[in-house]
């Protein structure tokens, strides 16, 4: 249900557990509905301040950022302390990023450094040789594990190793690492050559030999590249949108993708939509193929949902149906009256 929270004006940010959501406005106001136990319950004390300017979340748990101190604050689900905040953290008044697994959080802030806290085996406590470091730019995280890649190049990561916690020899001795990509069982990491190398679970690793690649989206046990060329590659578990369909692997007009838990979807030139992988997921658009055949501006997911924006700012979705993944499940009253554009002077 839509939040009835006076604070629900003028937003400027939303983020999601598996089971709520939070959001802050232009104000700097924070509030959050859905399953209290998992972040829909806002604690009074966070609800009465205001300030905030960054939220991210994991699976039951938010993290929100305030301009003053304390400056990081968490809440939602407490498993393994995870909302315990250090006093290191929430005194960083210089938070860059935030990012969270299943049961640990990580922050990075702008002297380079990587701070964290949660469950231990989830990598909320960073290991020294990490922790020591100052050249940081960049963080990402699995399900249970972090990475951080450095500014030189390279990459280093804690955690579960069979989630990624552990990159192998060959990949931490790389210097030209441009970005990488989590997903729940491990990473990806694009290098500036184009080319890309992951580690985590087996079906995600090794990387397929590819050339020219300019983005990649993972699903929980998959990954799938574009090419500058507009093709795309997948890997990993076939379940999960690891085999590339033929009519798929045979186009050269993408230009986006997105992905839900186990299926992926692509944007093409011409403003189609094609999708594969679970079909409970999303992976099979057949109940929306004709509103899907051009006019779209973007995908978005969910779990196991998708969501398509068109050209007339009518919108349309497709997956898992009890979780919103029918067209007919969108509010009469959004069909037409939502942007692709942050403002419609864009």
């Amino acid at each position: 249900s839509s939040p009835a929270s006076t604070f629900n004006t003028r937003v400027t940010a939303i983020s999601a557990t598996l089971h709520a959501f939070a959001a802050c406005n232009q104000s700097g106001e924070l509030f959050a509905w859905g399953e209290p136990s998992k972040g829909g319950s806002l604690p009074s004390m966070l609800a009465n301040r205001s300030g905030w300017n960054m939220l991210a979340a994991s699976g039951g748990m938010f993290v929100a950022r305030n301009v003053n101190s304390p400056y990081i604050a968490a809440w939602g689900d407490n498993t393994y302390g995870q909302l315990n905040v250090p006093l290191a953290v929430s005194t960083l008044g210089d938070v860059v990023q935030i990012q969270c697994n299943d049961y640990a959080c990580a922050v990075l802030n702008a002297r380079g450094q990587v701070y964290g806290w949660g469950s231990e085996n989830y990598g909320g406590n960073v290991p020294a040789h990490i922790a020591q470091l100052t050249d940081i730019v960049e963080i990402s995280a699995s399900a249970s594990a972090f990475c951080a890649r450095r500014r030189n190049g390279a990459v280093v990561a804690w955690g579960q190793g069979s989630y990624g916690g552990n990159v192998p020899a060959h990949i931490a001795s790389l210097t030209n690492i441009a970005s990488v990509y989590g997903c729940y069982s491990g990473f990806c990491a694009l290098q500036t050559s184009g080319t890309v190398v992951s580690w985590g679970t087996p079906a995600i690793a090794p990387a397929p030999a590819l050339s020219n690649v300019v983005h990649v989206q993972g699903t929980e046990y998959a990954f799938c590249a574009l090419q500058s060329s507009g093709s795309v590659y997948a890997w990993g578990d076939s379940a999960a949108g690891g085999a590339l369909p033929a009519e798929i692997a045979q186009l050269t007009d993408v230009v986006a993708l997105s992905a839900t838990a186990t299926a992926f979807a692509v944007l093409r030139k011409n403003g189609a939509v094609n999708s594969w992988g679970d079909s409970a997921a999303g992976g099979d658009s057949a109940a929306a193929i004709s509103a899907l055949a051009s006019g779209v501006k973007g995908v978005y997911s969910g779990g196991s949902v998708f969501i398509a924006i068109k050209d007339d700012s009518t919108l349309v979705a497709w997956g898992n149906s009890a979780d919103g993944g029918s067209t007919g499940a969108i509010p009469t009253e959004l069909q037409g009256a939502v942007s692709y554009f942050s403002s419609e002077s864009a």
